[in-house]
């Protein structure tokens, strides 16, 4: 009463088969679903700010950005350098660059920083809602160039944005 030996290997094939398109939408189903999961992370922006030495480039930036979302005119144009000042008076830039309760939110990315002497460059991606309730996010691309004033980093004019 031995069974054959070709039976229960047709019937192993037979069901690795069956198993193999369901194992595949199992593993495609827990692929989408990590996929969706990084997506929404990455779009939640609940990761807290980067923190950057005090006397770096990229901290003048988050220094200016900041000092603008809070309002704060004579911070930010203190971080822009003298040539810019000399040209531009506080009252025109807050004019030109304070949005007051236009500005919903934003939120500054950077996506690359490098120093070459006594400059620096940041490319930024400034994503901006504006109104009350806040409309749909618009995201710049910008670059900032900074240079030293002796021991500071100053912008050398505020980002268009």
């Amino acid at each position: 009463m031995s069974a054959s030996p070709s039976l229960p290997a047709a019937d192993d094939a037979r069901l690795r088969r069956r198993l193999d398109p369901a194992l595949l939408a199992v593993v495609a189903v827990a692929l989408a679903l990590a996929v969706a999961a990084i997506v929404i992370a990455a779009r939640s922006g609940s990761e807290a700010p980067a923190v950057f030495p005090p006397d770096s480039p990229e901290a003048v930036a988050q220094e200016y950005f900041a000092a603008l979302d809070a309002g704060d005119v004579a911070s930010a144009y203190a971080l822009l350098a003298a040539p810019y000042r000399r040209e531009v008076s506080q009252v025109e830039f807050g004019d030109r660059h304070s949005f007051g309760p236009y500005l919903a939110a934003r939120r500054v990315s950077l996506r690359d920083s490098r120093v070459e002497g006594d400059r620096a460059f940041l490319d930024l991606d400034v994503q901006t809602s504006w109104g009350d309730p806040p409309g749909d996010p618009v995201t710049t691309r910008v670059r900032m160039v900074l240079t030293r004033e002796g021991a500071a980093w100053r912008l050398e004019r505020p980002p268009d944005i």
